[in-house]
Parts: structure tokens; C-alpha cells; sequence
């Protein structure tokens, strides 16, 4: 529900009495818009039921804002935008002037409920990761290494109805295979064409119904990322995603879709760390493209593990004892990684190899650390007695 608008911010007004009158009439179009929205969800009946007046006499900005919110209502593609309920029209101009207000009703109409599927464990930031995808936004999930990042990204956009276009960056990864670029390819006569082949952009720009998830995006040369400028532009009214390049026929693609764009990262963008020594500090202006960044860390492990299919009670042992180890090196400045994925090979050799815990959690994790590491966090390599 929407809050009533008396307990919203302070809009930047001058006239009070005219912010008075303004917000009332809001917090009147909100609830009806809220129903007819709701009727254009929930039914395949023609907009046309509704009283509709003309808005040919609209300008073209009107105009504009109304197609927005046909996208926002997500009505089909065959309903013309001039069909909208009179009083979504009018809200659209009322909204564009109380942006509080706007931005809170466009979260309740674009807002998306991630629902829990087989395998995958639902955590809070998947159904902010499916709103922002509707609202037209480019995306950053930053985490901790194997805390379900990508598992999240792609459970959510297929939830979604996309088709997922997916790679995974290193610092190897060249820009012909994101924007796309001339290859050379013989004639069949003994001599060579340049053909020009897409990139996972170019190829998806391409698809109605794609979405791009590129993880390990920090691990990309930065000055690879600066290729994808345009493409990383918010999505929104007629501004569609494009990439340019002189490769290309006219010398850009744009999107035929919204193409919602996510990425998932290790490190704030800043450069390698300890613990991420592969990463690479990205380009400040890159960086503000992201609409949105969600920053996750372990959470829900137990539930991960069960729904994996180990027992709760040694879900529960493992995922104390990684507690205890991230807490330790916490205090002590370590910068070690024990990540979900850790936490499943432990589980696993207890239930699988049918291994002593300790003996499981000295295999998989202890004997990978160094032995100054080990000391500083009291671990001992496990022996048989």
C-alpha cells in the first residue's frame, strides 16, 4: 500500500497552497490508478472499456510520459498508449511534478515478487534486483565470493521471463566479444573477407526478450568496460540501450527491447585486494552508470545447504564453523575467504565421503590456507589417530 501522501518528504514547492492541492489530487489518482492498474494486470479486456477521452491535443511531452507508463502498466504491445484511463494520463503529469511521490508509486507498480524456486534459496535483495529490472535500471550485485550472486541474477530474470545472455569476464575478455568487430574469413578463392561478428551485446540487443548477466565484471580491463558507455545508459522512455563501434554497419546497435543489463562484482570497483588480487580498479564514469548497486554477503547459508540436500544438523555445524573462522579473521585482519561454495564441499565430504567433521573441515578448507594463515586462526591440519 501506499503511504497517504500527508506522511510523505516535503515536495521543493514554493506555493504551499498549490502543494496542498496537489497532493490530495495525487493521493487520489494513486488509488484509482492503482485499480485500473490492477485490471490491466489481472484481465485481457480491452483498454477501450474505459472512459477514455482524446489526448490528441496533448504535446508530445505528454505524450512521451504516457507511453512510460504503458510500460510500467506492462500492457500489450498491440494497445495503443492513446488508450490509457483518463486518469493515468493525468496522473503521469502530476507524478512528473511530485518526484516523491512518483518515485513511491512507480515502486508499487513495477515492483516484481520473486518467488522461492527449486534449488534456490530466496534472500531479500532478489525482489529490489527484479523491481530495478523494471524500472529500467543497470544493475551491480556486489558480494563476497560464492555467497549465490549469479545463482540470484539468473533465477530472478528467468523468473522474469527473460532470455539470458551470459559470460563470465576476465581480465582477458576483449571488447569484440561484448560489442562485437571484423574478423577475417576466407572467400572460398584464396582471399580474405572481414566479417563482422556480434559480441554478447550486439547479440542480445538483438532479442526482444534478453536480458545480459556479465559476473566477474571487476575482472575486466577497465579500458574494455569503456566500450560499453552507451549500452550502460538506464533504459528508459524512447532512450534505448545502444553500443557504437566502427565495426559495426551504421556504426551502432541499439536494443529492440528494455535489455536489462546486471553484473556482479567481488570489490567495489576500486582494484584488486587482498582477497581479489584479479580485480581491476574501473573507470570512475563507468561505475556512476550503475543505476543501482546491491551489496550482499552470506546469508540464508543453512537454508542454501538443506535446499541442496544435506542434513540440517550438519548444514547447521558447517556454517557455525565458518562463522567462527570469518569472525576470527575479522578480528585479526585476515583477509580469507570462506565462501557458501566452501561451506557445500564440507557438507559434502561429511555426507558423501563419510568423513569425521573435523577431518571434512580440515580437507576442504584448512589445508588450503598458508601455514601463517592457519596459525593465526588457531587451525590445526587434521590427522588420524
Amino acid at each position: 500500500m501506499h503511504p497517504p501522501v500527508s506522511e510523505m518528504q516535503e515536495l521543493p514547492m514554493q506555493d504551499q497552497q498549490e502543494q496542498s492541492k496537489g497532493s490530495q489530487y495525487m493521493s487520489d489518482l494513486i488509488n484509482q490508478n492503482k485499480k485500473a492498474s490492477e485490471s490491466v494486470r489481472q484481465s485481457s479486456v480491452e483498454i477501450k472499456e474505459f472512459e477514455v477521452p482524446t489526448i490528441d491535443d496533448f504535446p508530445q511531452e505528454s505524450i512521451d510520459k504516457i507511453e512510460h507508463m504503458a510500460r510500467v502498466l506492462e500492457l500489450p504491445a498491440t494497445v495503443s498508449p492513446k488508450k490509457l484511463h483518463a486518469q493515468a494520463v493525468k496522473a503521469v503529469e502530476v507524478a512528473n511534478q511530485y518526484r516523491d511521490q512518483h518515485r513511491l508509486w512507480l515502486k508499487g507498480l513495477a515492483h516484481f515478487e520473486v518467488q522461492e524456486s527449486a534449488g534456490v534459496v530466496k534472500e531479500d535483495w532478489h525482489d529490489r534486483l527484479a523491481t530495478d529490472v523494471k524500472l529500467g535500471r543497470t544493475i551491480a550485485v556486489r558480494g563476497p565470493a560464492g555467497n549465490g550472486k549469479s545463482t540470484g541474477v539468473r533465477n530472478t530474470l528467468n523468473q522474469m521471463g527473460y532470455n539470458i545472455y551470459h559470460l563470465d569476464c576476465t581480465d582477458s575478455t576483449t571488447a569484440e566479444q561484448l560489442v562485437g568487430g571484423l574478423y577475417p574469413e576466407g572467400d572460398g578463392k584464396g582471399g580474405i573477407n572481414m566479417i563482422f561478428r556480434d559480441g554478447i551485446f550486439t547479440k542480445a540487443f538483438k532479442d526482444p526478450k534478453a536480458a545480459i548477466q556479465l559476473d566477474e565484471f571487476d575482472a575486466l580491463d577497465p579500458r574494455v568496460v569503456m566500450t560499453l558507455q552507451s549500452a550502460l545508459h538506464r533504459a528508459s522512455g524512447d532512450h534505448k540501450r545502444k553500443v557504437h563501434s566502427p565495426d559495426i554497419d551504421g556504426g551502432f546497435v541499439e536494443a529492440v527491447g528494455d535489455c536489462p543489463i546486471v553484473v556482479t562484482m567481488n570489490t567495489w570497483g576500486n582494484g584488486a585486494t587482498r582477497e581479489y588480487v584479479g580485480r581491476n580498479a574501473m573507470d570512475a564514469a563507468s561505475m556512476d552508470r550503475f543505476d543501482s548497486v546491491l551489496d550482499t554477503g552470506y546469508n540464508k547459508e543453512v537454508e542454501k545447504l538443506v535446499s541442496s540436500g544435506f542434513n540440517e544438523n550438519t548444514a547447521k555445524w558447517v556454517v557455525k564453523k565458518a562463522n567462527e573462522v570469518r569472525k576470527k579473521a575479522e578480528d585479526k585482519n585476515l583477509k580469507i575467504v570462506f565462501s557458501t561454495r566452501r561451506c557445500i564441499a564440507i557438507a559434502e565430504a561429511v555426507e558423501k565421503l563419510a568423513l569425521d567433521k573435523e577431518e571434512a573441515f580440515s580437507r576442504d578448507f584448512t589445508e588450503r590456507l598458508e601455514e601463517m594463515d592457519r596459525d593465526a586462526l588457531g587451525l590445526k591440519v587434521f590427522v588420524k589417530k
